[in-house]
């Protein structure tokens, strides 16, 4: 196996050197199973209001007269809806999991495909998750499952995102990495969705570094933290995170030697997204909006980019674990407090805030916060209060925050 005691060292680490192959054309691409798992979702209501742009990955499928009737301006959307898919054609229903394969595992023609990645140097060619945490390696290319989600289907869903998946992939005292850097043993196991607030005091364990290696978060973020904002992709400040795994060099089609960074990372928190390898590149792509799309009204509110560091025998424990004994607990119970009644109108059980044209994600009507720093000194010196706050109500699946909440209005 590779040698990775490197990670343990306190100096710039030896880079790992990746291989890889876009995830459609490697072993693990079985496309008749992954096109029978994607109509059994269709089939249960996951894509229920998913608009599906039809043939992306050829436009001359389109000119068919089947595909007339969901020809719109910038090309052909068809809306699922499970109660009616069995009523569509056969030629529509293949173009529209053709589609939802394509935003997912990838595909030639798209050009920040996933890639499916091994350690070059390594005689094996073992993963880098092999490193990562066990957990991790079960939640690759594969979609959440239901008892981590709340809130509703689909993409409505709440559950596994970057923030955790980021962190536990690290944490979790099963991992080579962790037990390299001397981490505070810690389980990860219960897969979940992690706020902002919490994942920045996680961040508090970290230190920022120029140069990246194989472990390190990948943060996108805005040294203010903002609600709301572009595309709403900025959620307390933080934009997304992603594990840095290493660099290949390859030779591009245009006979050119060329280098690239690859990253793990899960790019959503609902369930229509799952675990991927992929280009750096792609992500900055991504995340990082230019000014002109995305005017900063303040340095402080302009994307950024860093990569951030574990230190060595840090205690990066999961609140839902250990409780008061992580010192993110409480920017969990903030998180959850903020993200409550979102969840609980996505699942129905409430309904969206007065006003013309609300829906459920006008919820939160306020946000709670704390007034945590945004640099990662070398423990939490800032007390946690929470500002002119509703008291914290409990938090758990939504039958019984009913029960609780009737018992206490009553």
């Amino acid at each position: 196996m590779t040698d990775l005691t490197f990670l343990s060292s306190v100096g710039p680490a030896e880079q790992v050197h990746l291989k890889s192959t876009p995830l459609v054309s490697c072993e693990l691409y079985d496309k008749d199973r992954v096109a029978g798992e994607v109509n059994e979702r269709i089939r249960t209501g996951v894509y229920d209001g998913y608009e599906a742009e039809l043939c992306l990955d050829n436009s001359a499928l389109c000119s068919a007269a089947v595909f007339q009737p969901y020809k719109v301006e910038s090309g052909y959307v068809f809306e699922i809806q499970s109660n009616s898919w069995n009523e569509i054609s056969d030629e529509v229903q293949n173009a529209v999991v053709r589609q939802i394969v394509y935003s997912t595992w990838g595909h030639p023609k798209r050009a920040d495909s996933p890639l499916d990645v091994v350690i070059k140097d390594d005689p094996l060619e073992a993963s880098p998750l092999s490193y990562l945490a066990p957990k991790t390696a079960e939640c690759y290319l594969r979609f959440a499952q239901p008892d981590s989600l709340v809130g509703a289907k689909g993409g409505d869903a709440y559950g596994p995102n970057c923030w955790f998946t980021a962190i536990s992939a690290l944490a979790d005292h099963r991992s080579t990495y962790a037990r390299a850097q001397l981490l505070f043993p810690s389980a990860w196991d219960k897969s979940r969705f992690m706020g902002p607030t919490e994942f920045r005091l996680h961040l508090q364990q970290f230190t920022q570094v120029q140069e990246p290696q194989f472990g390190d978060i990948i943060r996108y973020y805005t040294e203010e933290p903002i609600y709301g904002g572009f595309h709403n992709l900025i959620y307390g400040g933080e934009v997304h995170a992603a594990v840095y795994v290493g660099k290949e060099s390859y030779v591009s089609a245009e006979g050119q030697s060329e280098q690239r960074e690859i990253a793990l990372t899960k790019n959503g928190r609902s369930d229509l997204d799952f675990l991927i390898f992929q280009d750096v590149h792609s992500l900055d792509e991504i995340y990082l909006s230019p000014p002109s799309v995305n005017p900063a009204e303040t340095e402080g509110q302009r994307i950024k980019k860093g990569y951030f560091r574990v230190k060595r025998g840090a205690s990066v424990l999961d609140p839902v674990e250990y409780g008061m004994l992580s010192t993110a607990h409480g920017g969990y119970l903030v998180d959850n407090k903020n993200y409550a009644d979102r969840w609980l109108c996505l699942a129905k059980l409430i309904t969206p805030p007065p006003g013309d044209r609300r829906s459920c994600y006008n919820y939160p009507v306020e946000w709670m916060t704390l007034p945590i720093p945004i640099s990662t000194p070398s423990g939490l010196e800032t007390p946690l209060k929470i500002g002119k706050a509703a008291r914290l109500e409990p938090f758990g699946p939504p039958e019984v925050i009913r029960m609780k909440r009737a018992k206490n209005s009553g």
